[in-house]
């Protein structure tokens, strides 16, 4: 064998490599001793160039039997260990095609503690533990997400902006707007779709065909098409709209995520302010809802009874609710009691302590003819859709008394 010029000339058998008694070794034991100094440094240094080899994979994927550290695996077929090495040998490389990786706490341990299902140009470290067990110190995504064994967590994607985002459940092919959330679209813009009545057709998507009107195509980005693209707690902004401008949206749904079948769910976990008079999403801290009856509709009363002065529907969620009820009386309205309630139940004052707020009085004649009632602003945690009502009840003799007013909430997480 002549001098070697590359360490992937050497061979891991010692009986293999030279000078072996056939070379003249004093004249070239010199060059031996400088190549094999130079390939030491080399691994010191981490700078030894080996070639990639390719492994279709298999049951037992025999990557430490390869003749190089850096390994790309091709093919579909499950892989549940990576064969029997000295411990200590390392292998990385990147995957070709989508197969599992099956997690077992001793032959091959994968971060997280649970399988992988590979992806095309997704990348492996993996270190021999003996006796055909390995362990896989890092797993990176095609997305660049990372998966690491040394805290068995996936570091959260950031993806590429979106220019818009939908407001409302829209038609993705054929029928997809020009106009999204105030924004005139153009070709190639990124769209975050989020509110689409079918949850699993949500996602990022690309405007392929801008069309006029509504008879455009948009198709799911590239890279938010495929299997390991769209992990949970992956964030994407958005850099205009009347609603969604400058806002932050999180993918919440857990994983494992199917793209096409698993419904997507987005939510903007945003603190910053506005600056301006604009208005919070639907979902969004500071959401705000209201419902008002103005004196020129305001409800006539009979005494004693209990009526429902407008009432407001809130979504799941934490809430503040405030509430104010005013009654307009005659100059010769005789009035003993006034009510107002923030209450669960249709025609129904709620005594709960908060949600009734009155004035009681020896029967009278008020000066005024305008009288307001203002409870305290009170918390609703609620976890499904709930109406909530403004009620108002009067005690009064002789004349007329009507009533008019306002309940409103703010999303307060």
């Amino acid at each position: 064998m002549p001098v070697p010029t590359l360490i992937s000339q050497l061979s891991t058998t010692a009986s293999l490599n030279s000078p072996d008694g056939a070379v003249d070794v004093p004249s070239s034991i010199d060059d031996y001793q400088r190549a094999h100094a130079a390939f030491i440094a080399q691994l010191y240094a981490g700078t030894v160039a080996a070639p990639t080899v390719i492994v279709p994979s298999a049951t037992t994927t025999d990557i430490g039997a390869a003749a190089s550290e850096n390994v790309d695996i091709s093919g579909n077929t499950t892989i549940t260990g990576f064969g029997t090495v000295a411990e200590g040998i390392n292998r990385k490389g990147r995957f070709t095609g989508v197969l599992t990786l099956t997690h077992n706490a001793t032959s091959l341990i994968l971060p997280g503690n649970a399988n992988i299902t590979t992806a095309n140009n997704d990348r492996y470290e993996a270190q021999s533990l003996g006796g055909g067990n390995w362990i896989v110190t890092k797993y990176v995504y095609a997305n660049g997400s990372v998966i690491s064994a040394t805290n068995a967590t996936t570091t959260t994607p950031i993806k590429l902006q979106c220019r818009a985002a939908t407001t409302a459940n829209i038609t993705l092919a054929g029928g997809a707007p020009n106009v999204a959330d105030g924004v005139t679209l153009a070709a190639n813009d990124r769209i975050l779709v989020k509110d689409q009545t079918t949850g699993s057709q949500n996602g990022i998507y690309v405007v392929t065909t801008l069309g006029t009107g509504a008879n455009g195509t948009w198709t799911r980005a590239t890279d938010a098409d495929g299997a390991g693209e769209l992990l949970s707690g992956m964030l994407v902004t958005v850099s205009e709209g009347t609603v969604n401008a400058d806002s932050m949206w999180m993918l919440t749904t857990n994983d494992p995520i199917t793209i096409g079948t698993t419904a997507l769910t987005f939510k903007s976990p945003s603190l910053y302010g506005t600056t301006t008079n604009d208005n919070a999403a639907a979902g969004m801290i500071g959401e705000y809802i209201e419902s008002v009856v103005d004196e020129a509709s305001g409800m006539s009363l009979t005494t004693t009874n209990i009526v429902n002065v407008t009432s407001i529907s809130l979504t799941p969620g934490d809430w503040d609710v405030s509430a104010c009820v005013q009654f307009l009386s005659s100059t010769t309205t005789n009035i003993t009691e006034l009510r107002g309630s923030i209450s669960l139940v249709s025609n129904t004052v709620d005594i709960t302590r908060g949600r009734l707020f009155e004035v009681k009085t020896a029967p009278h004649v008020p000066v005024a003819v305008r009288h307001g009632i203002a409870g305290p602003t009170l918390r609703f945690s609620l976890a499904s859709t709930t109406t909530i009502y403004l009620i108002a009840q009067g005690v009064f003799t002789v004349s007329t008394l009507s009533v008019y007013g306002i309940i409103s909430a703010r999303r307060a997480r």
